[in-house]
């Protein structure tokens, strides 16, 4: 488990339950490592715990369908979580998808085995939380965003806070996560491209006026 990955996790457990103490061998006993292979989808690992997932290396896409349109709303890379929204969302109806977006290693971590003695419903109120957290993350990130933005803007703000997933994530699941064709965003680049190049062409010193000063 790399050093991101660690203070992610423990960030999590602060963030579903306080100020709980477990040490770094408490929290290894109840940590188990599952390859992903780039298109696999992730699958809940056991049905009889409740667990909470960490991305070590890798990356992930968080999807729902629209008929049948994908529409990307999240990317996760390391040190993020995955955590089973429709098991309490949606009371079973598995409307949510995760997808390996290149070779992955994801930990899962046995919650029922980490809070062993604790009520499930203890247990529960954490992953509520947490999920609580996340909706409202991509409720004023993304949501608000595609209602807001102009396709411009909203390109030009997701690259300048996101620049690493341009280098790991194909252009048409980024397309989809801003709400535009592949098409559109693809032309949104061309302007943008041409835009710097003008601006880089008006500010060259051949274009600039030479004031000569007298001797």
């Amino acid at each position: 488990m790399t050093g991101q990955t660690c203070l992610s996790l423990r960030a999590q457990l602060r963030l579903g339950w306080g100020d709980i103490n477990f040490s770094d061998d408490e929290i290894a006993s109840c940590i188990s490592t599952i390859q992903f292979e780039a298109g696999s989808g992730y699958i809940r690992q056991q049905q009889d715990i409740l667990q909470l997932g960490i991305i070590n290396r890798g990356a992930f896409r968080l999807y729902y369908f629209v008929g049948k349109k994908e529409m990307n709303i999240r990317f996760l890379l390391e040190g993020d979580a995955l955590l089973d929204y429709n098991q309490f969302l949606s009371a079973g109806n598995h409307n949510f998808h995760f997808e390996a977006l290149e070779k992955t290693e994801l930990l899962f971590i046995n919650l029922t085995k980490l809070f062993a003695g604790k009520e499930l419903s203890f247990i529960q109120s954490g992953i509520n939380k947490l999920i609580t957290e996340y909706i409202v993350r991509i409720s004023t990130e993304h949501i608000g965003a595609n209602l807001f933005m102009s396709c411009e803007e909203r390109y030009i703000r997701f690259f300048n806070e996101n620049p690493e997933i341009f280098n790991r994530v194909p252009l048409y699941h980024i397309a989809s996560y801003l709400g535009m064709e592949k098409e559109s965003l693809s032309r949104i680049r061309r302007t943008i491209i041409e835009k710097n190049k003008r601006k880089q062409q008006e500010n060259s010193p051949t274009n600039r006026s030479i004031l000569f000063v007298g001797p």
